[in-house]
């Protein structure tokens, strides 16, 4: 004879794992929103390529509450930044400012 699972069972057990995959989204939520309107404090940009196959310049910024989070990477080739002009910035305001140095370049 074959044993075959309760079906309460296994819809009891799936309804735990969606309230537990519920829980940790939103604890992803509320950590991606906090930081969208935490200021940061310092910035960092990877190495510019030296040869063409070599991967672009990436950004990544430190908040106030000394969490590191990748905010974007950029072509050099088109536009540049200082990690300076990323401080005291929210996350929107500094993807506000690639879209304007993008924006600047393709229309120049």
């Amino acid at each position: 004879m074959k044993y075959t699972e309760n079906p309460l069972k296994i819809v009891i057990i799936k309804l735990i794992e969606i309230k537990e995959l519920k829980r940790k989204l939103i604890t992803f939520t509320d950590v991606i929103i906090s930081n969208m309107n935490m200021k940061i404090k310092s910035a960092r940009i990877t190495a510019y390529p030296k040869s063409l196959f070599d991967p672009v310049p990436q950004v990544f910024v430190t908040f106030e509450n000394n969490k590191e989070e990748f905010l974007f990477e950029f072509y050099p080739d088109e536009i540049n930044f200082d990690k300076e002009e990323f401080v005291g910035l929210t996350v929107e305001e500094a993807k506000s400012l690639k879209f304007k140095k993008d924006k600047a370049y393709i229309q120049s």
